[in-house]
């Protein structure tokens, strides 16, 4: 059915563990050189401040990471 390919996709991109931020900003730089690339995060304090340390760190390959935090309330 649709929502079984729907979900059998999205779980081939799930990883268990915590994201190696450093590497995925690389990987991210290196695809997108000499861009501007929006950060979005809505979760806690401590991943916050790691992306907007990150965003705000030496160029990855030219590009520009904007970092943008979110609230629900």
């Amino acid at each position: 059915s649709i929502s079984e390919e729907r979900y059998r996709y999205l779980s081939s991109r799930l990883r268990i563990g915590r994201p190696k931020w450093k590497l995925l900003f690389q990987e991210i730089g290196r695809a997108n050189q000499l861009k501007r690339v929006g950060v979005f995060c809505c979760g806690p304090k401590g991943i916050s401040k790691a992306l907007h340390t990150l965003c705000n760190s030496n160029p990855h390959s030219g590009t520009a990471f904007e970092y943008n935090k979110e609230s629900f309330s």
